[in-house]
């Protein structure tokens, strides 16, 4: 089964993390493996985390960590 951009935009940080179930993973594989323009997508994401790792570690305020968290729990609660 062939899965859309969008759809492998969603599941590429979850397969990044190694929390995919097995189909959902060969979805994502077979996909980039088709798709120029998710291959793009992937290249950019990777880029943007390395990225990312190599600012210095600096501790947030705690109230911007409890806002981020407030708003991280309602969007997952829909």
């Amino acid at each position: 089964m062939i899965i859309s951009c969008k759809k492998f935009t969603h599941l590429f940080g979850d397969s990044r993390e190694g929390e995919l179930s097995g189909l959902d993973r060969a979805m994502v594989k077979l996909h980039h493996s088709i798709c120029p323009m998710c291959r793009v997508y992937a290249r950019g994401m990777d880029a943007t985390v390395e990225a990312l790792h190599d600012l210095p570690e600096e501790a947030a305020p705690e109230e911007t960590k409890s806002r981020v968290l407030e708003r991280l729990r309602a969007k997952r609660s829909g």
